[in-house]
């Protein structure tokens, strides 16, 4: 098997994976969003995510736990059109949770990760309604989704200051197969024209694939069928741009999403159990039944459900944890302005690996000092 270096979509998080494929990617050939065309689209650092529950985003599990959450903006970093999540130096996510069978060597199966928000977003929702996928028929070959997105504009590129989106024709499995060898599972789907030139890119994963619907009254519904995920590089012909199907991950969405929700959104309500009518062709019971023992001891009610595991699976990568803090404010601000906030990640990486002082090594690496920063380049105590 071929090694080969795997640029994560997430912009701050390269990845060495063994693969048969060429590149982790993820908008080329799009347009800029406007103020309000998707309230929805969260940004997570240097990914992207869609705001599923009030309190809790849908992103990429092969993203990082992102220091800020902004939702609903559409220039980079800002708040002009949406309402920043700004936690502590490790992350704005209460909860950041991968899909727990999500492995992130040699597989980009289940690349769901789910970010629960300190607190609830009310997003205007008047003119473009964002609805869960569950149908695995949705969506139609060769119907046209949209990419939603503020990562390069081309492959190796700059990052996007403003929100783009950009539509392209799904494509089936099957086609999709033959370009990447058979890798293509049921937890994936694929887009793209077969000449190329419209695309997701670096910087675009976790965010949502959506199908849009007029309807005719002025509003449209986004239905989320798709996660950002991977490709072969970025808009090349002949490489689809490969995302998560949403329909696939149904059950975990509702079982792990509405567990971490505090809100009572539709797809997390639960039906309350009916009995089944009796069969009037049923045997009566049997009244010679021995009665029940009145020394057996007591179910005790108070004994907790057992829990549904949280650990992130073996291989995924870590996330910062919250105790993880910057404790050296001057090196660690010029860390951020001068690498991470210009998009030098791989200077970023180098940089924290290397002493602070040379004459007094004692002061130790940089990441020892910068553990949230550096966490950003998976390196330190908080990667």
């Amino acid at each position: 098997m071929k090694t080969m270096i795997l640029s994560a979509l997430a912009a701050a998080t390269p990845l060495v994976v063994q693969a048969d494929m060429t590149e982790f990617f993820r908008i080329v050939g799009g347009n800029d969003a406007e103020k309000g065309d998707y309230p929805y689209y969260a940004q997570l650092g240097g990914c992207g995510g869609t705001l599923i529950l009030p309190d809790v985003v849908l992103t990429a599990a092969h993203c990082p736990n992102p220091r800020k959450v902004i939702i609903g903006n559409s220039i980079r970093d800002t708040y002009n059109s949406g309402n920043v999540h700004d936690g502590d130096d490790v992350g704005s996510c209460a909860v950041f949770e991968r899909h727990e069978n999500y492995q992130d060597e040699n597989d980009m199966n289940n690349d769901f990760a789910l970010c629960k928000l300190r607190t609830s977003v009310n997003i205007d929702q008047n003119s473009v309604k964002l609805e869960v996928n569950f149908d695995t028929t949705v969506p139609d070959n060769g119907e046209m989704v949209t990419a939603i997105g503020m990562g390069t504009l081309e492959y190796g590129g700059a990052i996007t200051t403003k929100l783009q989106w950009v539509d392209i024709p799904s494509i089936t499995n099957e086609k999709c197969s033959q370009r990447y060898g058979g890798y293509i599972t049921d937890a994936m789907m694929c887009a793209a024209f077969d000449e190329g030139g419209k695309d997701s890119c670096q910087g675009d994963s976790g965010g949502p694939l959506v199908v849009k619907t007029d309807n005719g009254d002025g509003t449209e519904t986004h239905t989320h069928v798709g996660v950002v995920s991977w490709g072969a590089g970025c808009a090349y012909a002949g490489s689809p741009g490969v995302y998560s199907r949403v329909s696939d991950a149904e059950e975990w969405i509702k079982r792990r999403a509405c567990a971490l929700s505090d809100s009572e959104e539709s797809f997390c309500a639960t039906e309350e159990p009916t009995d089944p009518p009796v069969d009037p062709t049923d045997p009566p019971v049997d009244p010679t039944d021995p009665p029940v023992d009145p020394t057996d001891p007591p179910v005790d009610p108070t004994d907790p459900p057992t829990e549904s595991p949280t650990e992130p699976p073996t291989g995924a990568p870590t996330v910062a944890q919250e105790t993880c803090e910057d404790t050296d404010a001057k090196l660690c601000s010029k860390l951020i302005s001068k690498f991470a906030e210009k998009g030098k990640w791989g200077k970023l990486k180098k940089k924290c690996k290397k002493l602070v002082n040379k004459k007094k090594p004692s002061k130790g690496m940089a990441y020892d000092l910068c553990p949230a920063t550096c966490a950003l380049v998976d390196v330190g105590p908080c990667a």
